[in-house]
């Protein structure tokens, strides 16, 4: 099913070029992070149905989490006070009116009343979101976390992370289907093997006898991932090399894919106090989705303002993809991850959270001292 040039093209036809992020949902198919089945159900999803039922599909398994969460022991102190819903909305009104504008400078032009109207909401709603923070008891961005300078620099690498995976996710399935002519399903199977590592990888780094630092994980994951995306600049073309170029960059992008998620939220927890873990790591998450989110825009763009055919738009894609997990690899370096103290209550007292809390502290401090 999956073809080298002997085997010639394969059925289904192109996806449009992305212009105002409009081929966005084939991305959602060819995932190399989610488990293994993910890329390959997602494409027979769209191949037998429709891709708007891939949307559909998270919604089954939130009301579970939503459920069997409420079961779970907090990880703070219940203050009384609902989580700060409109601090939320005014954050993703800044994620989203920037996104807007990212997608929307190709057709109306960067100088155009739409562009400078989403500037100008992402810019206001970033603003009160901050104030927001400042102000509630429990804010939906804590911004006193930043004030740890690894919990900064995790997030920002979060955020480059993000921003690199996403847009090859997305790219990936886009040129399959557009420049090697494979099918919907052929391209979520395709993607496959990069997601398989990913999760062989990321289980295994939180196995091993000596836990990695998060340093180490961080900076060689992105690296992995750079030279990557790096190889597929320079080598991919109209003609369809699957066993002798996307397997293998593939699967070295698994592997740097698997250590970097597990160092960056390894990093995230280890900057701040534990009764603080589960909002330190959402916060790293978030950053993440933020990244992708202006990922999948740059894409987007990108491909709609590159100059040449065929390839050479993925390409250029693929050459940002590289830059970003550059910046990725700086930013892993800068880690400094010193654990924090965890307190010692009388056993009886001891809730679940601070024990695991605990476990974790002590599985990767060794090797930062």
């Amino acid at each position: 099913m999956l073809r080298d040039p002997a085997g010639g093209g394969g059925g289904g036809a192109p996806p449009p070029a992305p212009r105002g992020g409009a081929a966005t949902a084939r991305g959602r198919g060819g995932a190399p992070g989610p488990p293994p089945p993910g890329p390959a159900l997602g494409g027979l999803v769209v191949e037998a149905l429709d891709w708007r039922v891939l949307f559909c599909l998270n919604l089954p398994v939130g009301l579970w989490v939503l459920i069997a969460g409420r079961r779970l022991v907090a990880g703070e102190p219940r203050t009384g006070r609902l989580p700060d819903l409109a601090g939320g909305l005014l954050l993703a009104l800044c994620v989203g009116s920037a996104v807007y504008g990212l997608t929307r400078g190709p057709d109306h032009g960067w100088s155009s009343a739409h562009v400078l109207a989403a500037a100008g909401v992402t810019v206001l709603a970033g603003l009160a979101t901050a104030l927001r923070a400042l102000r509630h008891q429990r804010p939906a961005l804590r911004l006193d976390l930043f004030r740890s300078r690894t919990f900064a620099v995790a997030s920002g690498v979060s955020l480059a992370y993000g921003t690199a995976l996403f847009t090859t996710m997305l790219l990936g399935v886009l040129f399959l289907t557009g420049a090697w002519d494979y099918s919907t399903l052929e391209a979520g199977l395709a993607m496959s093997p990069a997601a398989l590592v990913t999760a062989v990888v990321g289980i295994g780094v939180g196995r091993l006898p000596a836990a990695l630092p998060p340093r180490t994980l961080v900076a060689a994951g992105s690296a992995l991932i750079a030279a990557s995306t790096a190889v597929l600049a320079l080598l991919i073309d109209t003609e369809p090399h699957f066993w002798t170029l996307w397997l293998p960059t593939g699967a070295v992008m698994g592997v740097g894919v698997g250590m970097a998620t597990v160092g960056i939220s390894g990093a995230a927890a280890l900057s701040a106090p534990p009764r603080h873990f589960a909002a330190a790591t959402g916060t790293v998450m978030a950053a993440r989705q933020v990244g992708g989110a202006l990922g999948i825009a740059a894409t987007a763009v990108i491909i709609a303002e590159a100059a040449g055919t065929g390839a050479e738009p993925y390409a250029a894609v693929y050459w940002f993809a590289t830059a970003v997990n550059l910046a990725a690899v700086v930013g892993g370096l800068a880690l400094r991850v010193t654990a924090p103290p965890v307190p010692q209550p009388a056993a009886s007292a001891q809730s679940a959270s601070t024990r695991s809390a605990s476990a974790a502290v002590r599985s990767l401090e060794g090797d930062q001292r």
